[in-house]
């Protein structure tokens, strides 16, 4: 059993179109490529996801890809008859992206409630790392979101890294109060909490962060310092120049994937935050998700 997992959803992805109006399908999720990125950068075998796929060819080749990048997917679970959801990418002149979904079948949706879920929340209870999203919360239902939560807990008690980004996605919350309630419990739970201005702007207000965690807090900023947040104190750490970005799509994935890799190794946050920015620096200079493996540059130990 892998000692890193993650959890939550993957998609189909619709790529921005090109010059002619053309999309290219690929697949993508925000914890699957912060998963997908670990794996690369610590090895085969030691980083695993969590989700459930339909039985179509769209689902296999997905899961296909995802062991020929050393992702482990014994915990991948298929569902009969069933296939995964779909989103698409549109640009700005900035190469700020926004999406169009189509998800509500997702088999995701019944991780923990339907097939061997036992299984997966014993798992993440053992896993040394465990890595979420607010996606991963937000698409559950309620009582699924405890049982997951209950895991996470077991997991921290036993020594383990648990980390989360809120992602808020409004969407896929029934209303504000319960991805406050929730994504708080979270936060509460984890020993590493990823997020930024925006995403705290629009989810909690101007409540501090540290009012609702005592987590080691990383605060990305896009193209500015990100900061470190530790033990009452705060910490700039400056990204590398880029040019202008191409696509920003999965660049904070990225980050996330970097800064849990370096810091699963023993690197320190200053360094994991340092990798984190030099992961997401070459991503925004790449179309989609998941940075071609060929141009991928050593950003953690």
């Amino acid at each position: 059993m892998p000692r890193i997992l993650a959890v939550g959803e993957c998609m189909a992805e619709l790529s921005p179109p090109d010059d002619q109006g053309r999309r290219c399908l690929g697949y993508g999720g925000d914890t699957l490529n912060t998963a997908l990125y670990m794996a690369r950068l610590l090895g085969k075998g030691l980083v695993g996801y969590v989700t459930r796929l339909g039985d179509d060819a769209l689902s296999k080749n997905m899961a296909d890809d995802w062991r020929l990048e050393g992702l482990d997917t014994t915990l991948v679970e298929t569902a009969a008859g069933r296939t995964v959801g779909l989103y698409a990418i549109d640009l700005d002149d900035r190469g700020e992206r926004s999406f169009t979904y189509w998800r509500g079948e997702s088999p995701a949706r019944e991780l923990f409630n339907q097939g061997a879920y036992a299984k997966r929340l014993e798992a993440i209870e053992r896993a040394a790392l465990v890595y979420i999203s607010g996606i991963t919360l937000a698409i559950l239902p309620n009582q699924c979101r405890q049982a997951l939560l209950d895991a996470l807990a077991k997991a921290r008690a036993a020594g383990a890294i648990v980390a989360c980004d809120p992602n808020y996605r409004p969407q896929l919350w029934p209303d504000m109060a319960a991805a406050q309630h929730w994504m708080g419990e979270v936060y509460r739970t984890s020993s590493i909490v990823v997020t930024s201005p925006d995403e705290e702007q629009r989810l909690f207000g101007n409540q501090e962060i540290a009012t609702r965690t005592a987590a080691e807090i990383v605060v990305k900023q896009g193209g500015a310092p990100c900061l470190l947040l530790l033990q009452g104190k705060t910490f700039e750490v400056t990204p590398p120049a880029v040019l202008k970005p191409r696509d920003t799509t999965g660049a904070g994935d990225a980050f996330n994937a970097a800064y849990l890799a370096t810091r699963f190794s023993g690197g320190d946050p200053m360094e994991a935050a340092r990798a984190g920015h030099r992961l997401a620096a070459k991503v925004i200079m790449s179309p989609g998700a998941i940075l071609p493996s060929n141009v991928m540059i050593e950003s953690a130990p």
